[in-house]
């Protein structure tokens, strides 16, 4: 029972330690508390000490302008006199332009109509004279050679001025063709005609293409020929380098009957018989 009441004290005394203890972190807590709702305020009252201060500028800047205004519509009025000033002569300016170039068409439309007009009178006086030409023409019988008016003439010359100067080719399978038995028959010719020996045929002997049994060491009186001789096409060409003429339609080419001989005779379609003179071969 004496120890009751001992435990019970020493309890007590723990309790108000702590609760000493415990106040000062209490007021502490308490204080800050009090620091920064005092820094609150401060900062409330700044800001409407700004508000304020940005409230009195505004309202004297607006009666500054208030002040000023009369001299700013003053200036916007000289501006817009210039600038009407400045369209009322560009205006005229756009006008004076027209004028002139009005005149100027009506005096070019003038010449022009002076013009056609002496054209009109020539083109006439020209079909009258070529209506008295073409009752002679007609007279003498050559209706051919009637000569056209200048009025029609000029399309014509336009056309034939205008155009290339050239003959119409053929298609080009035409030309490949053409080209392909020219060279058949040149393989042929050199084959049949150049630099093969024929030791037991007589010199009368006649071939499609022409020549003669020479022999190589001198005159020999032998009729036949041997193996000394070799035989020379009996042709010399004239003119050669004629592949263009052939391979156009113009009327200065040759006949189709010398299409033969000029692709057999290499690109040469003139030909010089040479008669051998001498009797003895």
């Amino acid at each position: 029972q004496q120890k009751m009441p001992q435990k019970k004290q020493t309890q007590q005394k723990k309790q108000q330690q702590r609760k000493q203890e415990k106040q000062p972190k209490q007021q502490e807590k308490q204080l800050k508390q009090q620091q920064q709702q005092q820094q609150q305020k401060m900062q409330q009252l700044r800001q409407q000490r700004k508000q304020q201060k940005h409230m009195q500028q505004q309202k004297q800047q607006q009666k500054q302008q208030k002040k000023q205004r009369p001299h700013m519509k003053q200036r916007q009025r000289k501006k817009r006199q210039h600038k009407k000033q400045q369209k009322h002569r560009q205006q005229q300016k756009q006008q004076q332009k027209k004028q002139k170039h009005c005149e100027l068409k009506q005096s070019v439309m003038m010449l022009k109509t002076k013009q056609h007009k002496i054209r009109i009178i020539q083109s006439k006086t020209i079909l009258e004279k070529i209506k008295s030409m073409n009752v002679l023409r007609k007279t003498v019988k050559k209706p051919r050679k009637i000569k056209l008016p200048l009025v029609q003439m000029q399309p014509h010359i336009r056309a034939t001025v205008t155009a290339a100067p050239r003959s119409p080719t053929p298609p080009p399978l035409f030309c490949f063709l053409l080209l392909r038995v020219r060279l058949l028959l040149l393989r042929w010719w050199l084959r049949e005609s150049e630099g093969e020996r024929e030791p037991c045929t007589a010199r009368t002997h006649t071939r499609s293409s022409l020549s003669v049994c020479v022999p190589l060491h001198g005159l020999s009186p032998s009729p036949h020929s041997t193996m000394h001789t070799h035989n020379v096409p009996m042709y010399i060409c004239v003119h050669t380098h004629t592949g263009p003429l052939m391979l156009s339609f113009a009327p200065h080419t040759p006949l189709p009957s010398c299409l033969a001989a000029w692709a057999e005779h290499r690109n040469c379609f003139f030909w010089v018989i040479l008669f051998y003179l001498a009797p003895h071969l």
